[in-house]
Order: structure tokens, then C-alpha cells, then sequence
């Protein structure tokens, strides 16, 4: 790996130097000079990445706000480097300081990891790349991301976000680093080896159709899904055993009418105090993760054909 000297000319050379990168690289205590075996280098790149942001209270927000694209190959800085090709320009406005705004997505945030090793600390085209999982899913619970004021937008009845702090999405993105694991700094998991490791819930479509709510209204199907546990992490899930559902706020206060107005379990006055955006990151819908048997009665009758409970 690099001296410190090399390091400090790289950023120089790139326009980087006393901006994000030079933040990361050279974080106190945590130098990423003279670290000659890549995949720790890796590692400790990823960890520096993550702990910069979440020093610097940085937000996760759902949208790409101008964060670089991967299509632009046009040369980067006041040197004319040459991009990437797989990289392109994403993440570089973060890097190069033109975007101030403390904000990112999962997609260029790892990529501003890729974007460090490769232009200066010296990793090779071949030793990274871009990593996804497609589909709807939550988050393992417990874990805390790059934003370090959002608790997560999943809550049960009995938990509030804070105690479950996972992340329901619709697709993500992370890194392959060296040797083929995978990497995801937006929440400073280290290497793991199964796309599926990073899942807590694989999120299904329910078989029938949403009937109408009390008022009368119908909400989209998209506010409500079944939700199937992975290996693991199973005192997090609610009692009452499967099947679990997973339903939006908005979704739920569609049908308050049919819930008890207060009690130990799901009650009108639970979902009236949640908001429909997680109260610690408004980008991002909240949602109760519920087992099948913990719906009232009311509740239960009326979405028995959506869920195809008995």
C-alpha cells in the first residue's frame, strides 16, 4: 500500500486534499498508510468511511440528490484522471466538494469507497465492484447506519425503532471488495459471504385484494406485505408466532376505525402517535412488523382475505 507521502500527493492530485477523502484516509488513529495486505486495507477503509459520517451527522435519504452518476467517464479534477469505468463519476461530487449537503443513499455512499481505493489508495479495476440486492426486504435488526440520528423505520407493537432499528427497503446496494466478500459501509457490517446474511425479513406480496377501509377508501397494495424470517435474530420478532405481516403507518391508520382505542396490543391511539414518516428520518415511511395473531379481531376479519389467514 501507499506511504503516507503517496497518500497525501494522491489527494493532491485529484483535488481531494483537505476535503471528505482526506477526512476518511486520514482519520486520527485509523491512518490507512503503508497497510500493505488490500483486504484489511479494505476493511479499514470501509470503517473510516462509516465513522466520518456518522461524526459529521451526515442523513441517509432514499433519492440519488446529485451524488455522481456511474455513465459519466469524463475525466475527474484538475488533473484530467482518468474515471473508472465501472465507476464513472459516482460519488465523486461528495469527494470533490461540490455537493455540501451531509446527505447520501446506500448506492453512492459505498461507492465513495470504491472511489478512495482506487484513486488513492492504488487498488486495482478487477479487486471492486458494485454488489445489489433486488427486491423488498428488511434490514437485521439492531444495527445502526452511516446516519446517526435515524433509528431505523421498523417498530412491533411492544418495540419502538429505537429497540429494533432495521430498515425496511426496496433494493440496496454495497461493494465487492478483495477476495469476493461483500461489503456494506452504510452500516459497517464487515465481510460476509451471502447476499441473504444482510436480511433480517424477505418481503412477500400478499395473495388477495386490500378490501375498502371503514371510510370507505382503499389503500395501495404496497402498504402491506408478508413478511418471511431468515435464520437468525429470532428474539426480535413479535410473539405470536408466524405469519408475519409488515404494514405501513399509513396503511394502518386506513383501517383505525377497526381497532380498539386502547390496550396492551395494536390500539387506535398506537398508530395515531406514530407518524407516517419515521420521526428520526422523515425521508423514510415507518412500518410495524406484526404477527398474524396479534391483529384485533375487527382488524383481522377485515384483512383475512388479503393475507389468506384462516
Amino acid at each position: 500500500m501507499p506511504s503516507q507521502q503517496m497518500i497525501d500527493g494522491q489527494l493532491e492530485l485529484m483535488g481531494w486534499r483537505g476535503g471528505f477523502a482526506d477526512h476518511v484516509v486520514n482519520r486520527p488513529g485509523h491512518l490507512l498508510a503503508n497497510i500493505d495486505i488490500h483486504p484489511v486495507a479494505w476493511i479499514l477503509l470501509n470503517e473510516n468511511l462509516y465513522h466520518v459520517s456518522r461524526n459529521h451527522n451526515w442523513r441517509w435519504v432514499p433519492i440519488n440528490n446529485g451524488f455522481g452518476n456511474v455513465s459519466d467517464q469524463s475525466s475527474i479534477g484538475p488533473n484530467a484522471v482518468p474515471a473508472v469505468q465501472k465507476a464513472g463519476h459516482e460519488g465523486l461530487t461528495i469527494l470533490d466538494g461540490s455537493n455540501t449537503t451531509a446527505t447520501c443513499m446506500c448506492g453512492p455512499f459505498n461507492a465513495l469507497a470504491r472511489q478512495i481505493a482506487w484513486h488513492v489508495l492504488g487498488f486495482e479495476d478487477g479487486e471492486l465492484n458494485r454488489s445489489f440486492i433486488q427486491g423488498q426486504y428488511v434490514t437485521a435488526p439492531r444495527t445502526d447506519s452511516f446516519d446517526p440520528s435515524w433509528d431505523g423505520n421498523v417498530r412491533t407493537i411492544a418495540q419502538p425503532f429505537r429497540a429494533v432499528r432495521a430498515m425496511k427497503f426496496h433494493n440496496h446496494s454495497f461493494s465487492t471488495g478483495p477476495e469476493g466478500m461483500f461489503m456494506d459501509a452504510t452500516v459497517n457490517s464487515g465481510r460476509f459471504a451471502d447476499r441473504e446474511q444482510f436480511k433480517w425479513l424477505s418481503l412477500g406480496v400478499p395473495p388477495g385484494q386490500v378490501p375498502p377501509s371503514p371510510s370507505g377508501s382503499t389503500p395501495n397494495k404496497s402498504e402491506f406485505w408478508i413478511a418471511t424470517p431468515n435464520p437468525g435474530h429470532a428474539d426480535m420478532l413479535p410473539p405470536g408466532g408466524p405469519p408475519y405481516l409488515l404494514i405501513s403507518t399509513k396503511g394502518l391508520n386506513a383501517y383505525r376505525g377497526d381497532l380498539p382505542m386502547r390496550g396492551d396490543g395494536l390500539t387506535w391511539l398506537k398508530v395515531e402517535g406514530t407518524p407516517e414518516q419515521c420521526p428520526s428520518n422523515n425521508e423514510w415511511p415507518s412500518w410495524w412488523l406484526i404477527s398474524a395473531a396479534e391483529l384485533p379481531g375487527d382488524l383481522r376479519a377485515r384483512l383475512r382475505t388479503l393475507f389468506g389467514l384462516p
